[in-house]
């Protein structure tokens, strides 16, 4: 999700081994936030219509 996120330019300046760390530390935290009823995320969303003329 952070790839596709957005953060992609970010995590993909990271040195190989700082990027591991990232990752591992980042599914870390991630699974302390799991429930039974999975990750609750709330995003925003723009649904926008376009009308071709």
């Amino acid at each position: 999700m952070i790839r596709n996120g957005g953060f992609r330019g970010l995590i993909d300046q990271l040195p190989q081994g700082e990027m591991e760390r990232f990752r591992r530390e980042h599914l870390e935290e991630i699974d302390r936030l799991r429930t039974d009823a999975g990750i609750r995320l709330n995003v925003e969303i723009l649904y926008t219509i376009g009308i071709k003329p």
